[in-house]
């Protein structure tokens, strides 16, 4: 199946299956060209980001954390993120989720798979991969800043 994403009102959508996680801003999926179900969410102009991830439409959200929408069956995963979401990063077959202290590793089912310990006081963003490793910045506020820190892809531990 071919999924895509739109922001913008289509009246296509009016008599399609609506999932309702806040209210604000929406989000009109269409599977294969054609409208398939409308999502709203809390309104968030800032730290907010969408990524289709395997069978997933994955939706960041401030201080809500993430939403997993499963694009075969509508069932909705919530997870929380530690203060805030930040980015997301796929590599290889997970999904990371950047925030403001952590990050949260997924597998292609949307399930955790570990979880950083704090590395970050105000976000972590991401630099690159090296071999089995994340390179990120980490805020740490005054009198440090950004700093840069390695995570292990395999089990969340600093290298």
């Amino acid at each position: 199946m071919n999924y895509r994403c739109e922001e913008k009102y289509n009246e296509e959508f009016e008599n399609v299956k609506s999932i309702v996680l806040g209210s604000g801003r929406f989000y009109y999926i269409y599977r294969d060209d054609k409208p398939y179900v409308k999502i709203e969410v809390r309104l968030f102009d800032f730290f907010s980001d969408t990524v289709f991830f395997h069978n997933y439409f994955v939706i960041g959200n401030y201080y809500e954390g993430i939403y997993a929408i499963n694009m075969l069956d509508l069932e909705v995963k919530h997870k929380e993120i530690s203060g805030y979401f930040g980015h997301y990063e796929i590599i290889d077959d997970n999904l990371y989720v950047l925030g403001m202290n952590n990050i949260t590793a997924f597998d292609s089912c949307m399930n955790e798979k570990w979880i950083s310990e704090n590395i970050a006081i105000d976000g972590v963003t991401f630099y690159k991969t090296e071999g089995d490793t994340m390179v990120v910045s980490c805020e740490m506020d005054p009198p440090d800043g950004w700093i840069t820190k390695r995570i292990s892809l395999s089990d969340g531990k600093l290298i």
